[in-house]
C-alpha cells in the first residue's frame, strides 16, 4: 500500500493559513491604497496569486482535509494519551479509504488498533479487509455505496466470459469460486437477482436449467426466448438431477484420471448451472413424494461436492439459509460449499447472519432500499454492501412497481 499522507493534529492548517493570511492582507493592501493613494500593485498581485493558490489547494484537498478533522475528532473522542502515527489515503474512482496504523509499541497505538470498528463507524464504511504485519496494521474500507442505476433487465450487464454482474461494481468469478447461495425475505428481489445472473450465464453460452418448486408463471414468462430451461414438475426436476450428477461425476474423474488434459477438458466443456428457486417450497410442491424429493436433495449435495472441477454448478434461493433447507438434519456440511453468499436485504439476528456467512465477521447494512444487500466470497474476512439495478423490462417491457410485487416478480433488486 502507498502510505499517503500522514495524520497529525495541525494537518492542512497551512492552507487555512495561507488563505486568511493572503485575504487578510489584500484588504489592508486596499484600504492602504484607498487611504494614501499608495502604488501597491506589486505586493497586491503577489497576495492575489497566493489567496488563489490557498483557495486551489482547499479545492484539490477538500477530501483530505475532512478524513483528517474526522480523524482528529475520532482520537479526541477515544481520549488517547498520544497520537498514533497512522498513513491515510483515499481513491474516489474505487469508492475505499486507506489506514494504515504504525505500531510502535504505544498503549495507545493499540488502543486505536482495537477501535478500528468504531473507527470504520466514524467514517460511515464497511471495512472490506484488515491486513496485520509487524510494523502495523492496514485497513481498507468502503466509504460510499454507488447510487442505484436503473437499467431494462433484457439489457443487463454482461461481463467476460467467467464472471457475471451482481452489482454494477461486484464481479462474481464463477470459475473461482463455484455454486452460489442467495437469501432473503419475500419482496427483497432474490429471483429477479437471478434473472439477470441467467441473462448474463445465457450469454456466455452457458447450459442454465431453473428448478421451480413455485410454479411461478410469471417467472415462466420473463425465462421465455433466453435459452434457460424451465422446470417445475417433480418428476421431471428428479431425472434431469439424477442425469447432471451422474455428467459432474463422470467429469470429475476425467479431470482426476487425465489430470494432464485439464485445461483441455476446461475448455471444451460447456458450463452447467442449476438455479433452484426457493428450496424450502421444494418437499411441500404437489404431487412430490419422499423418495422424489429425496433423489433430488441427494443429487443437489452431490453436485455441490463435485467443485469446480465438473464445471457444473448450483445457485440455490431461499429465505433461510439453515441447514434443513439443504436436506441436511444435522450441520451444515453443503452450506459450506458455496464459494458464494449473498443476502438480499437486512439479516436481523446473528444466528440468521452466521448462517449465510459464517466465517465473516458481523457487517450491518446501512441502505435498506430494496436493492441493497450484502455479498462476499468463501474466504473473505467480511462481505461488502452491494447496491444492485433498479430492473425495468420484466413483463413486456413495462417497468414493475417494486411495492405491489411478490418475491417472483420485484421490479428492484
Amino acid at each position: 500500500m502507498k502510505r499517503g499522507i500522514k495524520m497529525s493534529p495541525h494537518n492542512f492548517e497551512a492552507v487555512g493559513y495561507l488563505i486568511a493570511g493572503s485575504l487578510s492582507s489584500l484588504m489592508l493592501l486596499g484600504w492602504l491604497r484607498y487611504e494614501f493613494e499608495i502604488p501597491l500593485i506589486p505586493i497586491t498581485v503577489t497576495m492575489a496569486i497566493l489567496l488563489i493558490i490557498g483557495i486551489v489547494a482547499a479545492v484539490l484537498l477538500s477530501n483530505y482535509i475532512k478524513a483528517s478533522r474526522q480523524f482528529n475528532q475520532f482520537v479526541r473522542g477515544l481520549k488517547l494519551e498520544g497520537y498514533p502515527i497512522v498513513f491515510y489515503k483515499h481513491s474516489i474512482k474505487d469508492n475505499k479509504r486507506y489506514f494504515y496504523i504504525k505500531d510502535q509499541g504505544e498503549p495507545y497505538t493499540q488502543k486505536l488498533i482495537d477501535s478500528v470498528e468504531s473507527l470504520a463507524k466514524a467514517y460511515s464504511t464497511v471495512i472490506l479487509s484488515e491486513k496485520t504485519d509487524r510494523q502495523g496494521k492496514e485497513l481498507v474500507m468502503e466509504y460510499r455505496m454507488r447510487e442505484q442505476e436503473k437499467m431494462n433487465i433484457r439489457k443487463a450487464l454482461v461481463p467476460n466470459k467467467g464472471f457475471v454482474h451482481v452489482a454494477p461494481d461486484f464481479l462474481w468469478d464463477y470459475h473461482q469460486y463455484p455454486h452460489g447461495v442467495i437469501v432473503g425475505r419475500t419482496g427483497e428481489g432474490k429471483s429477479v437477482l437471478a434473472l439477470s445472473i441467467m441473462r448474463q450465464l445465457r450469454y456466455q453460452d452457458v447450459k442454465v436449467y431453473y428448478m421451480d418448486p413455485k410454479n411461478s408463471g410469471k417467472t415462466k414468462r420473463a425465462l421465455e426466448g433466453t435459452g434457460v430451461e424451465y422446470h417445475s414438475n417433480p418428476q421431471e426436476m428428479r431425472d434431469l438431477m439424477i442425469a447432471l450428477r451422474r455428467e459432474a461425476y463422470e467429469r470429475a474423474e476425467s479431470m482426476k484420471n487425465y489430470s494432464h488434459l485439464a485445461e483441455d477438458f476446461k475448455r471444451d466443456w460447456r458450463d452447467i448451472v442449476i438455479v433452484f428457486d426457493e428450496l424450502a417450497a421444494l418437499p411441500k410442491m404437489f404431487g412430490i413424494d419422499k423418495k422424489t424429493y429425496s433423489d433430488i436433495m441427494e443429487a443437489f449435495q452431490n453436485i455441490i461436492f463435485t467443485g469446480r472441477e465438473s464445471c457444473v454448478q448450483i445457485i440455490a434461493l431461499c429465505q433461510s439459509a439453515d441447514a434443513a433447507v439443504f436436506g441436511e438434519k444435522q450441520g451444515a456440511a453443503t452450506r459450506s460449499n458455496f464459494g458464494f453468499r449473498c443476502a438480499m436485504g437486512v439479516i436481523v439476528d446473528d444466528e440468521r447472519y452466521k448462517m449465510i456467512f459464517p466465517e465473516m465477521k458481523k457487517v450491518d447494512l446501512k441502505r435498506h432500499e430494496k436493492g441493497a444487500g450484502l455479498a462476499g466470497f468463501s474466504g473473505d474476512e467480511r462481505p461488502r454492501e452491494i447496491i444492485v439495478p433498479f430492473f425495468t423490462g420484466l413483463d413486456d417491457g413495462a417497468e414493475e412497481d417494486a411495492t405491489k410485487a411478490d418475491d417472483d416478480s420485484t421490479g428492484r433488486l
